[in-house]
């Protein structure tokens, strides 16, 4: 009897004692699994090599044959494919990369399995003939936005003794894999964006000194427009995204003069007809040597349009009233108010008293008549000094 009792207790022992050590071997996976991402997050690679890293995990980690990787845009309505990796079909990668069509939006924000008793399967199974199962995992930053997808397959040549769906563990690595990849994803695309910013900004200042160094009459024109806009901007409440594009905007809006001869910008007396021509097409001329550093539209809008009148007499294109972008509106009157407070060669420059008269009869004819009353208040106010 005592031996029996003995046996069955051992026998606990055991199972006990395998059970423990199937937790300790499920938590040393996980601990791998949470290293290994560490390990690409600290070794900050560029996003190619992130991506590829990214999805060969999520495959190692549920023992999948092949897998794609999927970058979405803010509205999820289409997405980029960024990566494959296996044998999969062409039409099958491309089905995958209109999920939002195929999901509801309940299903694009958690995992999903799609196994051979899910309805998608079949239609799936059609452009790949060698699939199993797949799992679709979104990639969720920490305010729940979808930044991109992967997706993990098992795909078997008949006869291969594979595993043939996902396990509950697969599923709980994959919880864990969707957030640390986000955070992944998003922190080496920030530091991109971060480098272009850089470059970008570095660029603007080598433009603003050609501009500079071309016209001596208006050195340091483009910065004051720029610092001028800012202020104005932000004392009318815009938010911070728009304020920055109208700065680089301001910054840039006499870029398309590096094309206008010196000749000409440096003439000290009143241009001729066909001297003004040439000076007309500078808006032009800066939307196009600026066309490969795809800058947004509010930036080029600035630089195209900060000539056009409210009544419609301006250049290039005769814009009329609000049909003249919001952003380039702000700049015309910033760009006239510092021209007229600066010395020119054919002139000095305007007294205060002198300026805000120009404004005034600028109002509805030159001058957005709302931006210019405001600018004018603040301009009566010292706001700018």
């Amino acid at each position: 009897m005592v031996t029996i009792l003995q046996a069955a207790f051992e026998q606990q022992e055991i199972e006990h004692l395998h059970r423990q050590i199937t937790l300790l071997n499920n938590k040393l996976q996980e601990q791998s699994f949470l290293v290994k991402m560490t390990n690409i997050l600290i070794k900050g690679h560029d996003l190619e090599t992130t991506i590829k890293s990214i999805l060969q995990l999520a495959m190692d980690i549920t023992g999948s044959e092949a897998g794609c990787l999927y970058i979405a845009d803010q509205n999820i309505s289409q997405l980029k494919i960024v990566e494959v990796n296996g044998e999969i079909s062409d039409a099958l990668v491309e089905a995958l990369s209109r999920l939002s069509q195929l999901l509801t939006n309940e299903e694009l924000h958690k995992i999903v399995e799609i196994t051979q008793n899910n309805s998608l399967f079949e239609y799936f199974a059609k452009l790949d003939n060698k699939l199993i199962s797949l799992i679709n995992v979104p990639l969720l930053t920490a305010d729940n936005n979808v930044i991109g997808y992967a997706v993990v397959m098992h795909r078997h040549e008949a006869g291969h003794n594979h595993p043939s769906i996902y396990s509950s563990k697969d599923l709980k690595h994959l919880t864990l894999f969707a957030h640390q990849a986000a955070l992944l994803l998003d922190n080496t695309r920030l530091k991109i964006e971060q480098g272009k910013k850089e470059i970008y900004i570095k660029t603007i200042a080598s433009l603003i000194s050609a501009i500079d160094a071309k016209d001596i009459y208006t050195q340091n024109h483009s910065q004051r427009v720029a610092k001028i806009t800012v202020e104005f901007s932000k004392a009318m409440g815009l938010p911070g995204d728009i304020v920055e594009k109208l700065h680089y905007g301001a910054l840039l809006h006499d870029i398309g003069k590096i094309g206008v001869p010196d000749s000409i910008l440096n003439k000290p007396t009143s241009l001729n007809n066909g001297e003004f021509d040439v000076v007309k097409e500078h808006p032009v001329k800066g939307v196009r040597i600026l066309a490969p550093m795809e800058l947004d539209n509010i930036v080029l809008d600035i630089i195209k349009y900060h000539h056009e009148r409210f009544d419609g007499r301006g250049y290039p294109n005769g814009l009329k009233g609000e049909k003249i972008p919001f952003a380039a509106r702000i700049v015309s009157i910033v760009d006239a108010w510092d021209a007229m407070n600066s010395d020119r060669a054919y002139r000095s420059r305007l007294s205060q008293e002198q300026i805000l008269t120009e404004l005034e009869k600028g109002k509805g004819t030159q001058f957005d008549p709302f931006l210019a009353g405001e600018f004018i208040i603040l301009l009566t106010k010292n706001f700018f000094n």
